[in-house]
C-alpha cells in the first residue's frame, strides 16, 4: 500500500465491514494508518526502553524469534498506551562461529574451497554478503509482524559504533586485569578449529560434546585471553539476591545463584580462532615466547610499535567470542562508551533497560554476562527485570531443528503454506550445503507426517496471538497447528459482533450514541442484571490485564479472559438480549442504554486485546469510531485521528464498584 492518500484511507475504514475478515486488507490499512498518524517519541519523565534480542545472521527468523517479538511488543505497546515514551530497539548479532561455519559450507558447495584457500580478505566479503542478505530477509520478516520497533536506533553487533566499545572494553578489563592471557587447559572443536567456553559444552555419558552441534570435543592446554569471572559473578548474584534486579519467573533466581557462585565458575575464554568476528585488539612482539611481557593491548599496530619499541609487532589473528560484544549491548545503545552519550541516556531513562526479555536457555550464556560486564565497566545494572519464557518446541514436546523437520517458519503460519513449498525450502538448505543428504530425507520425512495438508493462512495477528495464548513462562511452549484455527475463529466472532453493532447503527440513524459516554456513570438502578454482568466482565478484563502486564506478566490470563469476554460474555449472553430490544429497524429506549454500554465495552475490549492483535483492532476500533461520529469526520482529517495505540488503557481505577474477584483463569479455558 505504498504512496497511500489520505483520502483512500478514509475511503477503505469507513466502509461498512464485510461478511468475513480480510486479514490482508486490514494488515495493509493498519500499517499504511500508523505511518500517516505516528507521533514524535522524545524520552521523557515516564520512559519505557528495552532491547530485542538480536538474532543471529545465521538464517532466517523461527517461532523462537517470533515468541519474543511478539511478547515483547506486546509489553511496548501497553507501555506506550500506558503514557510512556517507547524505545523498543532493534538489532542483529554478527554470530561469530556460527555464521563462519555456514558461510564456510557455504564456499565449500560454490567453489570447492576452504576458507584458508580464498584468505581472509575474501572470506570476511562472503560473511557480509551474507550478512546484508540475511538481515534484509530478517528485516521483513519483523515488518511483516507489525513490530512497533525504534528502527533509527537499529544496531549490528560488528558496526563502528559496536566494534569501538568492544575495544575500549576489552582494553579497560585488560587494564583493570579482569583479561589475561594464560596457557591453560580449554575446550577444542575440530570441526570449528577454534576453541570454545565451557558453558558452550556438555558431559553427555562420560563425554564432553558441543551443545550446538553435538560433536565430541577434546580439552588442550593453549595460550588464550580469559577473563577472570569469580568477583563479577559475586556481584551479578548479589543484585539479584537485593532486588536491584528482579527476575521472572523467581525460582531462575536459585539458577543464576547456583551456577554463577555455588558451583564456582570457571574463567571464560573469550578467544576463539576464527575470522568472522572482533579481532582482538592486542599485539605481540615476533618471538616464539608467549610470556605477559611480549603483549600489550593498544589503539592499532603503530601505538603497539611505539610501546613494545620495536617494528617486529604482529596482531592476535584471533576473535573475541560473540558473547563478549553481546555483553556490552546494553551499554552500546546507550551511547558508551562516549561518556557525555551515555550520561545523556541515563540522565533520560534509557539505561538502565526497564525489561531484559529472553528465552530461559540463554539466561548463562549472555544474561549473565550483560550484568558482570555492565556492573564491572561502570559499576551500573543494565537492566531493571529479567523476563525469561521457554522454549517453542513441536507437538511432542521435540526441540525444533532443521535437520528434524519440525522446524516453522513464521512467514508459513502467517501467509499460509503447502506441504510441497515446505518440502522445497528444506531442499534449499541442501542445495546450499548446510543439510547433508541424510538429514535432508529424515527432514522431509518428518515434514510429510507433522504438516500432511500444509500450513493455513493465519495473518501476523493470527500468530502472535496464538503464541501469546501460552503460558510462555513455562519451560515448554508447545506448537500444534490445529491450534492455531482457534483464533482465526476468534477475529472472525470480532469482527462479527463490531459488524453486528454498526449494522444497527446504520439502520437507526436517528438514533445518537456518545462515543465516550461512559456507563459506569449510569446509576445502578438504572442497569439492569445483565447490564451489570456486562460491566463486572469487562471489568475483571481490566484488572486481570493490569496484573499481567504490570505483576505477573503472564500476558496469556489477559488474551485467556478476553477470549471468553468476546466469544462468551457479549456474542452468547448480551447481543441476544441486544436484539430482543431492537425490532422492524427500531430500537427501543432501552435498547439505547444497552448500545451505549456495548459500545463503550467494545472500545475498552479492543484497547485491551490491542497488544495481541493489534492490526484488527486498530481497523475495527477506527471503522466503530468513524461510524458513530460520522458527521465530525471527514477525509481530510484521517492524519488527525489518532492511533489505537496512543490512547490509555484500561486501568482498574474507576472499574472497582463493578469488580468481582473470581478464580485465576486457567490457561484450560482457551485451549
Amino acid at each position: 500500500m505504498s504512496k497511500i492518500r489520505p483520502c483512500d484511507l478514509y475511503k477503505l475504514i469507513s466502509q461498512p465491514l464485510g461478511k468475513k475478515v480480510d486479514q490482508e486488507a486490514v494488515e495493509k490499512w493498519s500499517k499504511a494508518f500508523w505511518a500517516f498518524a505516528k507521533r514524535e517519541n522524545p524520552p521523557g519523565d515516564k520512559t519505557f526502553v528495552m532491547m530485542l534480542p538480536p538474532p543471529n545472521v545465521t538464517g532466517d527468523l523461527h517461532l523462537g524469534h517470533a515468541l519474543t517479538a511478539a511478547i515483547q511488543d506486546a509489553l511496548a505497546r501497553q507501555r506506550r498506551m500506558d503514557g510512556k515514551s517507547t524505545f523498543w530497539i532493534p538489532g542483529f548479532d554478527h554470530a561469530g562461529l556460527a555464521t563462519q561455519s555456514i558461510v564456510e559450507k557455504l564456499i565449500w558447495t560454490k567453489y570447492e574451497k576452504t576458507r584458508q584457500q580464498i584468505g581472509r580478505e575474501n572470506f570476511i566479503e562472503a560473511a557480509n554478503e551474507w550478512k546484508e542478505l540475511k538481515r534484509d530477509q530478517m528485516r521483513k520478516q519483523l515488518d511483516r509482524l507489525g513490530l512497533e520497533l525504534t528502527r533509527d536506533r537499529e544496531f549490528f553487533t560488528m558496526d563502528k559504533k559496536s566494534s569501538w566499545a568492544v575495544h575500549v572494553a576489552f582494553k579497560r578489563l585488560f587494564d583493570m586485569n579482569v583479561i589475561y592471557r594464560a596457557n591453560k587447559p580449554v575446550f577444542w572443536s575440530h570441526e570449528l578449529d577454534s576453541t570454545l567456553s565451557d558453558i558452550e559444552v556438555e558431559r553427555v555419558g562420560g563425554i564432553h560434546r558441543y551443545i550446538r552441534t553435538g560433536e565430541q570435543v577434546e580439552q588442550r592446554s593453549l595460550p588464550q585471553w580469559f577473563i577472570s569471572a569469580e568477583r563479577m559473578a559475586r556481584r551479578a548474584v548479589e543484585v539479584v539476591r537485593d532486588g536491584s534486579i528482579e527476575m521472572i519467573p523467581p525460582n531462575y533466581k536459585n539458577s543464576w545463584s547456583s551456577w554463577l557462585t555455588d558451583n564456582g565458575i570457571e574463567d571464560w575464554c573469550i578467544s576463539r580462532q576464527s575470522w568472522w568476528g572482533h579481532r582482538i585488539p592486542a599485539y605481540k612482539l615476533n618471538s616464539e615466547q608467549d610470556v605477559k611481557d611480549n603483549w600489550v593491548v593498544a589503539d592499532n599496530l603503530q601505538e603497539a610499535q611505539r610501546i613494545l619499541k620495536t617494528d617486529h609487532v604482529t596482531q592476535d589473528s584471533d576473535v573475541l567470542d560473540t558473547w563478549f560484544s553481546s555483553s556490552l549491548l546494553p551499554l552500546t545503545i546507550s551511547g558508551w562508551p562516549n561518556k557525555d552519550e551515555f550520561s545523556k541516556s541515563c540522565s533520560q531513562g534509557l539505561y538502565p533497560l526497564d525489561i531484559m526479555e529472553t528465552g530461559f536457555d540463554i539466561l548463562t550464556y549472555w544474561v549473565s554476562k550483560m550484568v558482570m560486564i555492565c556492573l564491572t565497566l561502570e559499576g551500573k545494572i543494565p537492566f531493571k527485570l529479567v523476563l525469561l519464557h521457554g522454549m517453542i518446541c513441536d507437538s511432542d514436546g521435540k526441540k525444533m531443528s532443521k535437520s528434524k523437520g519440525n522446524v516453522i517458519d513464521p512467514l508459513d503460519i502467517m501467509d499460509g503454506a503447502s506441504l510441497e513449498s515446505m518440502l522445497a525450502k528444506t531442499k534449499e538448505l541442501s542445495d546450499q550445503g548446510i543439510l547433508d543428504q541424510q538429514q535432508l530425507k529424515i527432514a522431509q520425512t518428518n515434514q510429510g507426517m507433522l504438516f500432511p495438508k500444509g500450513i493455513p493462512t493465519c495473518g501476523a495477528d493470527g500468530l502472535r496471538a496464538y503464541l501469546l495464548s501460552h503460558d510462555f513462562q513455562e519451560e515448554v511452549v508447545k506448537v500444534q497447528i490445529q491450534q492455531i484455527d482457534k483464533i482465526r475463529r476468534l477475529s472472525n466472532k470480532i469482527w462479527n459482533i463490531v459488524r453486528f453493532v454498526t449494522m444497527i447503527l446504520d439502520s437507526n440513524k436517528d438514533v445518537r450514541i456518545q462515543w465516550d459516554a461512559d456507563p459506569r456513570d449510569i446509576p445502578n438502578e438504572n442497569l439492569s442484571q445483565d447490564d451489570r454482568q456486562l460491566l463486572q466482565d469487562m471489568a475483571e478484563c481490566v484488572f486481570v490485564a493490569d496484573d499481567s502486564f504490570n505483576n505477573s506478566y503472564r500476558l496469556h490470563n489477559t488474551f485467556v479472559r478476553l477470549e471468553r469476554f468476546w466469544t462468551v460474555n457479549l456474542s452468547q449472553e448480551y447481543m441476544s438480549n441486544i436484539k430482543t430490544f431492537t425490532t422492524a429497524g427500531q430500537i427501543q429506549e432501552a435498547g439505547k442504554q444497552k448500545l451505549q454500554i456495548i459500545v463503550y465495552c467494545l472500545s475498552t475490549a479492543l484497547k485491551i486485546i490491542h497488544p495481541f492483535m493489534p492490526h484488527l483492532s486498530e481497523f475495527i476500533y477506527q471503522n466503530l469510531k468513524l461510524r458513530i461520529n460520522q458527521e465530525s469526520i471527514k477525509p481530510e482529517c484521517i492524519e488527525s485521528l489518532q492511533r489505537l495505540g496512543d490512547m490509555s488503557f484500561p486501568v482498574p481505577h474507576g472499574w472497582e464498584k463493578f469488580y468481582v474477584p473470581r478464580e485465576e483463569v486457567r490457561d484450560s479455558e482457551f485451549k
